[in-house]
């Protein structure tokens, strides 16, 4: 029986350093993202019980069809790779679908766990296929019929596992440019990482008891999973990693379950509806979206003007901060009455105000305008804790501040939280309109 130890980082590892450690027990992943969105620190003091198992072997679906009204298959047979069609796409997902073309907005996550006694890779291999077979959205691929993209559960998944060279930096860089079929699966993909006796240990206190170190690395489509999901994920992966080392028996119970996307995308047909009984206001705002988009420089193309490359690399560059740093600024988001993240969004503002200055751009007055994901699973009318798959809103952000905002920073805080829970309110993130508008706007983007 190896016993492991286990350190869990962020969803995207360039970002915040949320750390777990313990020796014994099992990561909840449906604890744990409740703790995440309740208090945005990870810590297992109310964190840790057995796995949680939603015993469901169907996806929460509708009778509907397409937006041209038609209705494909119940399977398709005739490829290769046959598929069960599910559900048509969201229009976030389309967009992540075409950005995923250009190996970009790619989700990861690294887990760090030490052995007392070395794991053979063939252990984390068994662990993945367990993982495919038990969680929905891993099965998942995106393709068309007549026009129309639907999301489709693979009959034959398959996984992508390699052991990786080179260092983390290396394997995270490698994950971000990567690039997925995503008509053909798998839409994810896992790396594993193994460290020598000499390389440094993330708990060092803990070498001595458990010398064996490796890293995990889950990288996800983002079309078909979101970062909520990824914790799910990540929690079920430790466990069933647990069970194939202990020889437990593993059952064919589902962690979590795929859902519609129609549920959300009602809620964003119901906003439009609201905006199109007014269409002198629906016109204003298309053509505010046009001039926005056509006439607005970003501050980043006026500092440095845009990359000339058509498709260039991505690198992520990590910024670990220490546990008692963070506590103190998380105190002070609490203290303003807003989340950590959008305490960090704010840092991100100012220090993008700070670079162009440094570049030559000076005025007195920056307007940011910066876009922030929304879970729009709190629209969700049953349990949003075992739903599966990508429900992410995108809900744009306008602050406008002086280059004073250093020393006044907390009240830029405060005041941007007031602004962006008032956009909440009033579901901002709903009203990315489709594709067929922002063409008739003259966007392209």
């Amino acid at each position: 029986m190896a016993r492991l130890l286990r350190t869990i980082r962020t969803p995207r590892p360039c970002f915040l350093p949320y750390t777990i450690a313990r020796k014994g027990g099992v990561v909840d992943g449906t604890s744990l993202a409740r703790h995440i969105a309740t208090t945005g620190w990870c810590d297992f003091s109310s964190a840790i019980r057995p796995c949680f198992t939603s015993h469901l072997a169907s996806p929460r679906r509708t009778c509907h069809s397409g937006t041209n009204g038609t209705v494909p298959p119940e399977k398709d047979v005739s490829s290769n790779n046959p598929v069960t069609w599910l559900f048509p796409a969201s229009t976030i997902a389309k967009r992540l679908v075409y950005a995923g073309n250009y190996s970009v907005l790619n989700t990861a996550c690294s887990i760090t766990l030490n052995s007392a006694h070395p794991i053979p890779d063939s252990a984390f291999e068994e662990m993945l296929h367990h993982l495919v077979r038990k969680v929905p959205s891993l099965r998942t691929c995106f393709r068309q019929h007549q026009d129309e993209l639907w999301i489709c559960e693979l009959h034959k998944p398959k996984i992508d596992f390699q052991v990786a060279d080179g260092d983390l930096e290396t394997v995270i860089s490698s994950l971000m440019n990567l690039k997925y079929n995503s008509e053909e699966g798998p839409t994810w993909c896992a790396r594993l990482l193994r460290y020598s006796p000499t390389d440094p240990c993330t708990t060092p206190e803990f070498k001595s008891t458990f010398p064996n170190q490796y890293t995990l690395f889950l990288s996800l489509h983002h079309a078909a999973n979101d970062g909520f999901s990824l914790y799910i994920i990540q929690s079920a992966a430790i466990k069933l990693l647990q069970d194939v080392l202990e020889s437990v028996h593993i059952d064919d119970s589902q962690f979590g379950r795929l859902t519609d996307p129609n549920y959300t995308m009602q809620v964003e047909q119901s906003v439009r509806e609201k905006l199109e009984e007014d269409p002198i206001a629906l016109n204003n705002m298309l053509e505010e979206m046009s001039t926005l988009q056509n006439s607005f420089t970003p501050l980043l193309s006026e500092a440095f003007n845009d990359p000339v490359v058509t498709q260039p690399q991505i690198k992520t560059l990590r910024t670990i901060i220490d546990r008692p740093t963070m506590e103190c600024f998380h105190n002070k988001c609490k203290a303003a009455g807003v989340s950590l993240s959008s305490g960090m969004s704010c840092v991100l503002d100012r220090s993008l105000v700070e670079l162009v200055r440094e570049a030559g751009v000076q005025r007195d007055l920056y307007r940011v305008i910066s876009r922030h994901s929304v879970s729009e699973r709190r629209y969700f009318s049953e349990n949003p804790f075992i739903e599966l798959g990508c429900f992410l809103g995108v809900m744009p952000h306008t602050m406008v501040g002086s280059h004073r905002d250093r020393q006044e920073f907390w009240q830029y805080v405060k005041l941007s939280g007031e602004q962006y829970q008032e956009e909440l309110k009033q579901k901002i993130m709903m009203l990315q309109l489709p594709w067929e508008y922002e063409k008739s706007s003259g966007s392209t983007s």
